[in-house]
């Protein structure tokens, strides 16, 4: 069995109002989005800050890419990212005062790190867990092993998880959070190294145009925000099968390409029931997203994970990003 890239999260294109349509969350006004690793990142500074991603599904491995930087003073056994069954804690990472991390089964610690973090500094933690009663994990701090081991990891009566949280720090000492990947699924663990995470916006009009837009001549421009201004820009249809699709700023990039998520901030206006596909084009075709999103009636994010090119069936390049389409279709 494989895990499965289920969410990213560049921070680039985001505000503390518009978090809710992405992440369940509980900030407080001390949530920001400052400059970061890579683009942008999410700075909280209390305990009480904080964000829950559902997961599609019960996973009993687990692989966790983030960024961190710790800026004023470490906090006291500091929850980083925690996995919950259905809102109980199964397993977590922390920090403790002196800069060591932990993994803990429930709140009970595991085992601690002989190194330590600097204050003022990023670092790429890898989060990886299986979780059962014979369970293990390994925990990769820039790519050097921190944690490694085995026990009982599952706090519940189910070896699983289905929820991912941050935690804001305690006692007001702000942590920084960028570059952010969750895979998972079943079997065996592996690594990805350090990744960045990067948000592309639309920069151009593309090959598809049937979506009836707001106001003036080009699609793009409407929709290139890089926070999302709901009903002020946006493009819109009645009309099933309709599709309009935009090109995306290049990355700039080069390397490896672990996968693309697509996102469309989107609702419905009147009674009755909508339906809508993200649409990537690629070599000149047009691939809808295999899930229906049904809108409601107030601004969400509608997501889609693709870790190869529909095309190819292969990884994707650099150079395919940089020449693709995304896009939205009307289904119903």
């Amino acid at each position: 069995m494989a895990l499965n890239l289920l969410f990213l999260d560049s921070f680039d294109h985001v505000v503390v109002g518009d978090m809710a349509e992405k992440w369940g969350v509980s900030f407080t006004t001390t949530a920001t989005f400052p400059a970061g690793r890579t683009g942008n990142c999410l700075r909280m500074a209390n305990l009480n800050n904080g964000c829950t991603k559902t997961l599609p599904g019960n996973y009993a491995s687990f692989q966790i890419g983030i960024a961190v930087m710790f800026e004023t003073a470490f906090s006291s056994a500091q929850p980083i990212a925690i996995l919950w069954d259905s809102g109980t804690l199964q397993c977590d990472i922390r920090i403790n005062t002196a800069g060591n991390l932990l993994i803990t089964r429930g709140g009970t610690t595991l085992e601690t790190s002989t190194s330590t973090f600097s204050l003022g500094a990023w670092y790429y933690i890898e989060f990886g867990v299986i979780i059962d009663n014979a369970g293990s994990w390994t925990v990769k701090v820039n790519g050097d092993n921190w944690l490694n081991g085995s026990d009982d990891t599952q706090a519940t009566a189910n070896a699983y998880a289905n929820q991912f949280r941050l935690f804001g720090n305690v006692g007001g000492n702000p942590i920084n959070i960028d570059d952010l990947y969750v895979r998972a699924g079943s079997g065996a663990l592996d690594f990805w190294g350090d990744c960045k995470v990067i948000a592309l916006l639309p920069n151009a009009n593309g090959t598809n145009s049937g979506w009836t837009r707001s106001a003036g001549a080009d699609d793009y421009a409407l929709l290139d925000e890089v926070t999302p201004n709901d009903d002020t820009d946006y493009i819109s249809s009645a009309t099933a099968t309709q599709k309009t699709t935009v090109n995306l700023a290049a990355s700039g990039l080069t390397g490896t390409v672990k996968g693309i998520q697509t996102l469309l901030s989107a609702k419905k206006n009147d009674a009755g029931g909508r339906t809508i596909n993200n649409v990537l084009r690629t070599y000149a075709t047009d691939y809808d997203d295999a899930t229906q999103h049904y809108l409601g009636n107030s601004y969400l994010y509608h997501m889609t994970i693709r870790e190869t090119n529909p095309n190819t069936a292969l990884a994707w390049t650099t150079a395919e990003i940089d020449a693709l389409e995304a896009g939205v279709k009307l289904v119903a």
